[in-house]
């Protein structure tokens, strides 16, 4: 790739970085003012066969420890 010149850089630079402030200001503003719930992700239970044949979730397998 050839070399950027410094202006050319200040401009890629700010292309790149005002669409994320953009985007993180929304969601900060959505949370805080809006008092939107964060945004989390779903954890799909996983089934453990046991060797006496009953099955169990991960989750329930780690609150009978």
């Amino acid at each position: 790739m050839a070399k950027l010149s410094p202006q050319a850089r200040r401009w890629r630079t700010i292309l790149v970085t005002v669409p994320i402030m953009v985007a993180t200001s929304v969601v900060l503003y959505q949370r805080l003012v809006e008092g939107k719930p964060q945004r989390t992700i779903a954890k799909e239970a996983e089934t453990i066969q046991r060797a006496d044949g009953a099955s169990k979730t991960r989750k329930q397998e780690d609150n009978e420890k």
